[in-house]
């Protein structure tokens, strides 16, 4: 996941391609957070308040480049997010990632259900992802600290975009 900032041990990432509202996530020691752009409000997770108060004081500080970032073309369509916002407003994330063949990746998730997904298309999709177009590259990803599916390449899938496309599936 690109780091956008890292200050008093608080890590500010956003990922390429996510699901609306725009937003970033906060990372903190234990603690994990995705916050609103526009509003700075907590979408899911938690943070300690004096925490949460230097993030909001950072995105106030950096509201147009976060404005800016949020624009960027999102993968599920506001309509996908209405029909399931109970699920996608959980803090999500990767348990197990095993890799299957071509761009297939078996996926677990925090919540229990597991599958498999199809990640040829959101490969090509990225200029960023042209480094494991091959799939013998593809298939070298790994859980990064958050942990999110990612590569060495500095690509990586938010969680909540796997979630998504698992249940889309289905």
């Amino acid at each position: 996941m690109p780091e956008i900032s890292r200050f008093l041990g608080i890590i500010i990432s956003m990922y390429f391609d996510e699901h609306n509202p725009p937003h970033f996530h906060v990372r903190y020691n234990e603690y994990r957070a995705s916050m609103g752009i526009h509003d700075l409000n907590v979408i899911a997770g938690s943070l300690p308040a004096k925490i949460r108060g230097l993030v909001e004081e950072w995105a106030g500080i950096h509201q147009m480049e976060l404005q800016e970032c949020g624009k960027r073309k999102n993968s599920i369509s506001s309509s996908h997010l209405s029909n399931n916002e109970d699920t996608i407003m959980e803090c999500v994330y990767l348990t197990k990632a095993q890799y299957k063949e071509n761009y297939t990746v078996f996926l677990e998730f925090n919540t229990g259900e597991s599958g498999e997904v199809d990640l040829k298309e959101t490969v090509y999709k990225y200029n960023a992802a042209k480094p494991i177009r091959e799939k013998e590259h593809f298939s070298r990803f790994y859980l990064d600290s958050w942990p999110t599916l990612a590569w060495e390449c500095g690509f990586d899938i938010s969680p909540e975009s796997l979630y998504s496309m698992l249940n889309q599936t289905r």
